[in-house]
């Protein structure tokens, strides 16, 4: 998210008007965030608001995983049909732990559903943090101002932002196919 109060738009070139009228506008920026949890500066640029909050939001929710743990219950469905015939009792059974066995499966579960969902919620960071121009780790190497190289920087340009649009489509896909699940 960008920071309101960003130094860099405070310039002793500028006129000590403007810079009055920034502050002014950045504090009613603040004071937007506080009551609706966005502000006009996020309304006009809703890709970077997203591109900076759901990958923080997404990191937070892992660290609280981490220290709270959890996973969705559908992963405990999921993992119960595929290992049915190996547990050996019912589904009730399988979630009272009724037996030693029912006991030890549940406990593999446990472990196993939410390595899982930590490496979805991982993924999704990644491939969100990939779809962002400014956090992609690829970068394009030709220089535009090399009238030797300008074309190869817009064939790589397109590339990069191909590759960026992938891994965008994958991420919003990921975030709708989870989105119930995102909690702790």
């Amino acid at each position: 998210m960008v920071n309101v109060f960003d130094k860099s738009d405070y310039s002793i070139r500028k006129s000590p008007i403007k810079n009055i009228r920034t502050f002014f506008r950045h504090h009613k920026y603040a004071r937007q965030r506080i009551r609706c949890g966005f502000s006009d500066m996020d309304v006009w640029a809703v890709d970077d608001y997203l591109n900076d909050v759901i990958p923080g939001m997404l990191e937070k929710l892992l660290k609280d995983i981490d220290v709270l743990g959890g996973f969705p219950g559908s992963m405990v469905e999921a993992y119960y049909k595929e290992h049915k015939d190996e547990i050996g009792c019912e589904w009730g059974e399988f979630l009272c732990q009724a037996t030693d066995n029912a006991k030890a499966w549940n406990e593999r579960m446990e472990k196993e559903c939410s390595e899982k969902w930590k490496s979805i919620i991982k993924e999704m960071i990644f491939l969100f943090r990939e779809q962002n121009y400014d956090t992609c780790s690829v970068k394009n190497t030709f220089s535009w101002e090399d009238d030797s190289e300008r074309e190869e920087w817009r064939k790589r340009e397109a590339e990069i932002d191909q590759y960026r649009s992938v891994c965008r489509a994958k991420a919003f896909a990921m975030l709708a196919e989870w989105y119930d699940c995102l909690w702790t």
